[in-house]
């Protein structure tokens, strides 16, 4: 225990890998010896569709959403009575395409803070299964041409240890290739965080919507041609104002992507609200 805190401590990218190596196997043992509980309430499991993370009944209940049932600009019920249409002033307005895989509520909440604050591998594979068998998940999974997690900035990568969106759409992506559905390509950098902002889950709605406006940029990775024409997949854990998505949508769409759409695990409650290129 002492010898993975220091390791943590002094080579924090180093550790997180170390650790979940370690927590990869230590499960794979720990299933042959031990029956595995559910995530979300704690009983016994056994084979099922869910296993090894969910018994079925708690599989069923959890908030799922369904795209075809969403407005497509921005993730939210239809704002029309006839269906999921969209407005000009509805959603991001740089994003195209919203695709959401759960509403940000229990026990989503906790998942997501276990996998960006407490380093939980279990987690991240869990999560990525749950979006590989969603109507969102897979819907993203086809529509798409490439994938690209939002970036860290470097300081809080060193702090945290690892980008939570790279994670995920890591584990997404391999849990579509497990089940034979289509799925992007990883870009992993192509995009990087040029100024270190305030968290946005500290800021209210229209500082959010300042906070992050030009704190996306382009890397050398990739020129305008791999870009050009293309439908992209920006990929991030928990969607609100849809400002920290508009602003990397921008970059995206000025080195030539076609169409740009947004695959979120959560989904939180938030009045539909434009967010305007000049932003």
């Amino acid at each position: 225990m002492a010898s993975s805190w220091i390791t943590r401590q002094r080579f924090p990218h180093w550790g997180h890998q170390a650790n979940r190596w370690l927590g990869h196997w230590a499960g794979r043992l720990a299933l042959g010896l031990v029956p595995p509980v559910c995530q979300s309430c704690h009983d016994w499991l056994s084979e099922g569709e869910g296993y090894p993370y969910l018994c079925q009944t708690c599989l069923d209940t959890l908030p799922w959403l369904d795209e075809k049932t969403l407005c497509p600009r921005c993730g939210q019920p239809p704002h029309q009575p006839s269906g999921p249409a969209s407005s000009p002033a509805c959603g991001p307005a740089e994003v195209d395409q919203v695709f959401a895989v759960f509403g940000y509520q229990p026990p989503l909440d906790t998942w997501i803070h276990h996998l960006k604050y407490e380093h939980q591998d279990g987690c991240r594979r869990m999560l990525g299964y749950l979006a590989a068998r969603s109507p969102a998940g897979q819907a993203a999974g086809a529509w798409a041409r490439a994938m690209i997690p939002v970036p860290l900035h470097p300081r809080r990568m060193l702090k945290r240890g690892f980008n939570q969106s790279l994670a995920l759409a890591q584990a997404w992506g391999a849990a579509l290739d497990k089940r034979g559905l289509p799925r992007p390509l990883l870009w992993p950098n192509l995009l990087t965080r040029r100024i270190h902002t305030q968290p946005q889950m500290s800021l209210q709605r229209q500082a959010r919507l300042t906070n992050v406006a030009t704190a996306f940029a382009p890397t050398a990775e990739r020129t305008h041609g791999d870009m050009e024409g293309r439908r992209v997949l920006l990929v991030d854990d928990v969607m609100t104002t849809g400002s920290t998505l508009n602003a990397c949508a921008r970059v995206l769409k000025e080195m030539g992507a076609a169409q740009v759409g947004v695959l979120v695990w959560g989904r939180a409650e938030s009045h539909p609200i434009s967010v305007e290129t000049s932003a």
